[in-house]
């Protein structure tokens, strides 16, 4: 495990044109327009690469790496950065990624970088770290559609700060310029919360619309617990069936919480019981998300 090698010379030479810090003095080098077609250049050059590493990583081939590292290295682009980031994530660890990314932002720092490094250091525990990243990456450019709130949720998430994360749920809901990955979170947010808030019909409608974009399996269990209030066994079977493949603490943890939004208490201590066995950590952070909404009644 290493930073990755950077491209031999004869390859950037061919594909990067100045190396790092020298300046572009070909034609149009004096123009934004000559800077802006430099650029989109650089990034059509690197369009294969990405294609070819991005499908060599669904079929987890150790190939897609170095391929996503070629298109970051030719581009220059953020996303292509993070996305280079993500497929090292997946072949060789968070530990990788994280060495990674922290030499990217030495070298060359990007919003889209500062975003995952921060996520990384979030998942590794070091919320102060986390907390850095995300202030220089604001320091260096303008919200990557949301990568920064992406990070405040989870250092949030982490900090178990759940009234900032009902905070920011609520201020990104509007919004419609988010990545995917952020949008999904923040509908997956605000549906739990009209859950507990038990605004049934709009966590109904919430869940079917997760669920019309792809699977879903916290939607589904907010479905599970809506059909069993309602007494829906065709939807509960349906529900079931497609909740079957979920880790078992994760599952414990959203029938504790559904159970608790309808009202069903004894489900909801047989669920916390049984998690607390499994993954006290995960227990007590239910517990605490409850608490932090003033959480339904027990009885």
């Amino acid at each position: 495990m290493g930073l990755r090698p950077r491209p031999s010379a004869a390859v950037r030479g061919f594909f990067l044109g100045p190396g790092e810090g020298e300046k572009y003095n070909g034609p149009g080098s004096d123009s934004v327009l000559g800077r802006t077609m430099f650029r989109a250049l650089r990034k059509l050059a690197s369009l294969p690469f990405l294609w070819a590493g991005q499908l060599a990583g669904v079929f987890h081939l150790p190939v897609s790496v170095p391929l996503l590292d070629l298109a970051w290295a030719i581009s220059r682009d953020g996303n292509f950065g993070r996305t280079a980031l993500m497929g090292l994530y997946r072949q060789e660890g968070p530990e990788a990624a994280q060495a990674q990314a922290a030499a990217w932002m030495d070298q060359h720092p990007r919003p889209e970088i500062a975003s995952w490094a921060g996520m990384l250091a979030a998942g590794a525990g070091d919320l102060d770290q986390a907390r850095s990243y995300l202030a220089r990456g604001r320091e260096i450019g303008d919200d990557p559609a949301g990568m920064f709130e992406l990070l405040e949720l989870t250092i949030a998430f982490h900090r178990d700060d759940y009234q900032r994360l009902r905070q920011l749920t609520a201020s990104l809901g509007a919004r419609r310029d988010l990545a995917p990955s952020v949008r999904k979170l923040v509908l997956e947010q605000g549906l739990w919360q009209a859950m507990l808030d038990r605004q049934f019909d709009q966590a109904r409608a919430r869940a079917q619309y997760l669920l019309e974009v792809e699977d879903n399996q916290p939607a589904d269990m907010a479905l599970l617990a809506l059909a069993r209030r309602d007494r829906d066994p065709a939807l509960i079977r349906r529900c079931l069936e497609r909740t079957a493949a979920l880790p078992a603490r994760d599952k414990l943890y959203f029938q504790f919480l559904g159970s608790l939004a309808i009202g069903a208490a004894d489900d909801a201590r047989r669920s916390l019981a049984e998690l607390r066995e499994l993954d006290p950590a995960m227990a007590r952070r239910a517990e605490q998300v409850i608490t932090s909404y003033g959480g339904p009644a027990w009885a």
